[in-house]
């Protein structure tokens, strides 16, 4: 009798507008049941409902959970049924500890053997924790036979509703989040599963699943803290000479209780670096495919220095792996930059005073030569910045790349307002006198110079402030947003290439005083070279990884820019040879001091008109 009596409680609760209350009200239901509005307890109508006296009776949306205390599971199978089953101590179903190998064998059994229906929080919990107490050089078949009943156990934790549920869960090993939706749930939007303590989070369109499934979805969210060690980075296929590592926990997103798992939508997974400090390399979004790590599907769609964002047409299991070539990290390289760059810093200041203090000299220096040579200045000492610093935080490791990329675009903007004015003073050749300052100072040249870069550099900060400051403090390699730096850099080399050929052409043509077409075309050679010197190490750059030749050759050619723009506009320069010298006398000490010791040289003419020098050795007088 009392095994009816619980047979019509346990149908009467799963009914939509019924539920046990002993009496014969509810028509075309069984006997028993009536009309309510709430859930009945079941447990509260009768303690002894799992039929063990070990077993906890837990009430449910509809119906109840039988579980077992700690220490204890179901016994026989992990299913309960009534008058059946019983509380077996752990120790007496599984292997002891020591024998791991037989141990999680023993708990992939039982879960092969479940039947359908839910199982209590508890029970899930102890098997997931067991089953992440595995060797770790099982079968790559025996691993992914793990990772499948986990995902089962999980499942075994959905429960059915006519609006929206969500349920939070957590174990030793495993986090996550489940969320349930029914017909007459009324969602605004894409709803967002998340996992707060692990940080990862998960975008997607359930509702659009549902609309498939009668109305009815669910799916589940989970965050494992050991299978990135036992789905290993090793399988994940890369090219040679590369360092693989797996950055987040391995994630797995399952749809459940639907027939349909068709997807309207993309789904967008954002995972956590599990090591912020150290994004160096490519990073890869993958999912697992029974026997190995694989992108098919799936994109890195943003990405900065502590969380990327995975966008993948379907769900699995999914983790983030960083990609790093081994040369790359070579420490004589990075030594090697930080001394040329050191070195072209002195040399650029050098070029920068000397512009500087002879600026009203119009064959030593003009506007935009002066303006280059203190943004490429600026723009290498940033950089020699983050050379230095390789693992700056994520904050001032994007500043930094705002600046460098503002300063490098001012330069290459500069290289193309000078080559403008020659082509204007080309073009006004009967006009010219040694006094090039009137073209060179033309009064929009500054707003260009610098507002051009800072617009640029604004829309890009505006349209994705995240770009900046990952992959090595530099733009991001990801969604082409590096073209807001490579886009406006390869069109000015186009101009620059177009302006030249226009000046070189005006120049051969020209009818003009030789001596001023040498002297314009003189000028022509060494903005072209100081072109060609800014823009070939970005050109080369884009080949370079994974050539260790062409690495060390951009490094080099990065590096002595300055020493190029220093040896063309100062050291082939007569006037400017002149002017260190007049600095130097300055400096040097006179002969009537005392104390100095040194050549001192005398020019005298002879009867015949020749200059005889006479050289004497002065000292202390």
């Amino acid at each position: 009798m009392r095994l009816i009596t619980l047979l019509v409680a346990t149908w009467c609760s799963i009914l939509p507008l019924c539920a046990y209350a002993g009496k014969p009200d509810c028509a075309g239901f069984p006997q028993g049941c009536v009309p309510v509005k709430g859930d009945v307890d079941e447990c509260a109508l009768d303690p002894d409902i799992c039929g063990d006296q070990l077993a906890i009776c837990t009430n449910m949306r509809r119906g109840f959970h039988c579980e077992c205390p700690d220490g204890y599971l179901p016994s026989p199978g992990i299913n309960w049924k009534i008058n059946v089953t019983v509380c077996a101590a752990l120790d007496s179903i599984l292997p002891t500890k020591k024998n791991k190998r037989f141990r999680v064998d023993k708990v992939l059994e039982m879960v092969r053997n479940m039947t359908s229906g839910g199982l209590p929080l508890k029970t899930v919990s102890l098997l997931l924790d067991e089953l992440a107490d595995d060797e770790r050089e099982r079968p790559v078949k025996h691993r992914h036979e793990v990772l499948l009943s986990k995902n089962k156990l999980v499942s075994k934790l959905v429960e059915r509703t006519s609006t929206r549920a969500s349920r939070n869960f957590s174990t030793k090993t495993t986090e996550g989040e489940i969320l349930s939706i029914g017909p007459n749930a009324s969602l605004t939007g894409f709803p967002q599963l998340r996992i707060p303590s692990a940080d990862v989070y998960l975008d997607i369109d359930l509702e659009s699943v549902a609309h498939k499934n009668n109305g009815s979805a669910s799916v589940a969210l989970v965050a494992y803290s050991d299978m990135q060690d036992i789905l290993e980075v090793d399988l994940f296929s890369t090219a040679e000479n590369t360092t693989k590592a797996i950055i987040s926990k391995v994630v797995s997103a399952t749809l459940e209780d639907v027939a349909n798992t068709e997807l309207s939508n993309l789904v967008n997974f954002t995972l956590r670096h599990i090591n912020m400090s150290n994004i160096m390399g490519k990073l890869h979004c993958v999912y697992w495919n029974e026997s190995a790590w694989i992108e098919d599907g799936c994109t890195v769609s943003k990405t900065n220095r502590t969380h990327t964002v995975c966008t993948c047409v379907h769900l699995s299991t999914f983790s983030l792996i960083m990609q790093t070539d081994d040369r790359a990290q070579d420490p004589a390289l990075r030594l090697l930059s930080i001394l040329l760059e050191t070195l072209g810093l002195l040399i650029l200041t050098l070029a920068v005073v000397t512009f500087a203090l002879c600026r009203k000299n119009p064959q030593v220096s003009c506007p935009p030569r002066l303006h280059l040579s203190a943004c490429l200045l600026l723009a290498h000492a940033f950089f020699l910045v983050v050379q230095t610093n390789h693992r700056m935080q994520e904050v001032p490791c994007g500043v930094l790349s705002v600046f460098v990329h503002y300063f490098y675009l001012c330069c290459f903007l500069w290289t193309s307002i000078e080559a403008a004015v020659l082509l204007l003073t080309a073009r006004r050749l009967d006009l010219v006198t040694p006094d090039t300052q009137q073209l060179a100072s033309w009064k929009y040249m500054y707003v260009i110079g610098y507002g051009v870069p800072l617009v640029i550099v604004g829309m890009s900060v505006g349209m994705k402030p995240d770009g900046y400051g990952s992959q090595q403090c530099w733009l991001s390699l990801t969604d082409g947003f590096i073209w807001s730096f490579l886009g406006p850099l390869f069109a000015l080399l186009a101009v620059n290439t177009l302006l030249f050929t226009a000046i070189f052409i005006i120049l051969q043509l020209s009818d003009c005083v030789m001596s001023e077409v040498r002297y314009v075309r003189g000028l022509a050679w060494r903005a072209l070279f100081q072109s060609f010197m800014l823009g070939l190490p970005w050109l080369l750059g884009l080949s370079a990884p994974g050539n260790r030749s062409l690495e060390v050759l951009v490094i080099l050619l990065h590096s002595q820019q300055a020493f190029g723009l220093f040896l063309v506009h100062c050291v082939f320069n007569t006037e400017v040879r002149k002017q260190y010298s007049k600095w130097c006398q300055k400096f040097r000490p006179s002969d009537d001091e005392p104390g100095f010791y040194g050549i001192a040289m005398d020019t005298e003419q002879d009867a015949s008109g020749r200059r005889q020098r006479r050289f004497a050795l002065s000292g202390e007088r």
